[in-house]
């Protein structure tokens, strides 16, 4: 699981819940960098394992047209429990929110104040991931921010592949966006996903019959996954291989092929005719 920094919880109390899950915490880039430095070490002492590093959403101000029509405001009441932030009347006020620009030499620096393992997430093309690769990330996580945050931005599934080839082994790739049955995940990690992470699917569940409904939501995906695998031959997740996935473009090519071969043979009958 990973912990949003912005949640209304306390990030200690999510550890006492659950010693024994496997928890990250994810961060945004604060200013100053004594802020952040005194976050990370609130998230070393209670446990967390790794640190997620957004980089896709440096400016609270979306302009994603299903953001907008939504009209999502935090209530009045809310609380950045684990890293204030200041908020009036139940939006973010323009005036003292700063945004906060992630460079790379913020990648270095986080690497050089903590020994947890650093995941950068929102990356979507292959020339960041090999930057990443080279500041020493531990991980490369293609994510869109859910395609909340800019309208027109790729999908996960279509920048994978290019980020994988493009990291060659040397981290670890992950994936959110779009996963919606066991399929999809089957389909990531034949890209080269070495995860996929849900957030959706997971909040439907908890809305529909609370905790029980969010495990119902991973049986299902792990259920269809299992089929998916069967159906396709493979019995082991790290046999899933791109060989297993046909592209669109294969498609593309194949009706192509047959226009052409159809044009070709009206000609030649009416030719012969």
């Amino acid at each position: 699981m990973i912990l949003s920094q912005d949640t209304g919880t306390p990030l200690e109390e999510v550890d006492r819940a659950v010693p024994h899950g496997h928890r990250w915490m994810q961060a945004y880039m604060v200013k100053p960098r004594s802020d952040m430095l005194r976050h990370i070490r609130r998230v070393e002492a209670a446990g967390y394992q790794a640190i997620v590093l957004t980089i896709d959403d440096v400016a609270f101000r979306r302009i994603s047209y299903s953001s907008l029509r939504g009209e999502f405001e935090f209530p009045a009441s809310f609380d950045y429990v684990n890293l204030p932030r200041p908020v009036i009347g139940g939006t973010i006020d323009d005036a003292d929110y700063q945004i906060n620009t992630v460079t790379w030499d913020d990648v270095d620096w986080l690497k050089n104040v903590t020994r947890l393992p650093i995941i950068l997430k929102g990356i979507l093309t292959p020339e960041d991931a090999e930057l990443a690769v080279r500041h020493g990330v531990d991980g490369v996580y293609v994510s869109n921010h859910g395609g909340r945050t800019l309208d027109g931005s790729a999908a996960t599934i279509n920048a994978l592949w290019d980020v994988v080839r493009a990291v060659r082994g040397r981290c670890e790739v992950y994936l959110d966006g779009g996963i919606r049955n066991g399929r999809d995940v089957y389909t990531a990690l034949a890209l080269g996903a070495k995860a996929v992470f849900i957030g959706r699917p997971a909040i439907y569940g908890l809305a529909t019959n609370g905790s029980q409904g969010v495990q119902d939501v991973l049986d299902i995906l792990t259920n269809e996954l299992e089929s998916t695998m069967a159906l396709t031959g493979v019995t082991r997740v790290c046999d899933i291989s791109p060989s297993y996935v046909v592209k669109q473009s294969y498609y593309e090519t194949l009706s192509k092929s047959s226009i052409r071969q159809f044009s070709s043979n009206l000609l030649s009958a009416n030719f012969l005719g």
